[in-house]
């Protein structure tokens, strides 16, 4: 398993095209195996990144509703994108895919932020890309988890471990071991 945080950004509606369709300017969709959406009342990923740019939008709302004072520095861009990218010729059922895509969020502390999951078939090996939103829906609080590259590594050497897999990346392997 290699886990990667893409860069944070400004545009749900941006981030959500670009996994849910071919880079062919957004015509086709076959590289696409599946999507699903978490903490959110639609499974339409388009109609999703509507929903959560609107939470995104309305933070401060959110932050009041909950009770929390609206002080601090501003969140930064809500989009945070990552991907889980499986060995070559791995072939992880949706189930699975869905299984680790969950486990992630939950390790980097997003387990009740908006999501949107799309896995690709496109490439050797298989990966699902997950766009999360860091503002948290109910409190309007935006999450930024320190250390995200090392959360990330860290659950991709216990996710192979358990599958008896460490062997995939030796390096990782001897770092998370100590």
């Amino acid at each position: 398993m290699t886990p990667n945080a893409a860069k944070k950004g400004r545009s749900f509606k941006g981030a959500v095209a670009y996994i849910i369709h071919d880079p062919d300017g957004a015509k086709t969709a076959e590289r696409v195996l599946f999507t699903e959406t978490r903490n959110l009342r639609t499974d339409d990923p388009e109609k999703a990144a509507k929903v959560m740019a609107y939470t995104a939008q309305h933070a401060s709302e959110l932050k009041e509703a909950a009770g929390i004072k609206a002080t601090g520095r501003k969140p930064g861009p809500p989009v945070y994108h990552l991907s889980l990218s499986w060995i070559p010729g791995e072939k992880p059922t949706q189930a699975e895919m869905m299984e680790a895509g969950t486990a992630i969020l939950e390790r980097l502390g997003y387990g009740e932020h908006e999501a949107v999951f799309a896995a690709h078939g496109d490439k050797a090996h298989m990966h699902l890309h997950i766009i999360v939103n860091r503002i948290n829906p109910v409190t309007g609080i935006a999450h930024n988890p320190k250390d995200d590259h090392k959360i990330l590594q860290s659950w991709g050497h216990e996710y192979d471990k358990a599958r008896g897999m460490e062997h995939h990346s030796p390096e990782r392997a001897a770092k998370y071991e100590k």
